[in-house]
């Protein structure tokens, strides 16, 4: 995800939006969360974060990936 690539990005995005259970969207969100475009990166870390709010565990997860992003918030 490091490089701009157009169809990598609307894969993830897809994953993201459109997959069942919340193993596949976590790993979504971290590839754009670590993505160069925080375009991309905020709104799917606030849907992910509006989501899960009720489950602490998830919640970790969620505060993890964003502690260990490589570029500054």
């Amino acid at each position: 995800m490091s490089i701009a690539d157009d169809e990598a990005i609307g894969l993830t995005q897809a994953q993201f939006k459109n997959s069942g259970n919340m193993t596949d969207v976590r790993a979504a969100l971290t590839l754009l969360a670590h993505s160069d475009r925080s375009d991309l990166a905020e709104p799917a870390l606030k849907a992910f974060g509006e989501q899960w709010a009720h489950d602490p565990l998830v919640m970790d997860q969620w505060f993890t990936i964003q502690v260990t992003r490589p570029q500054p918030m």
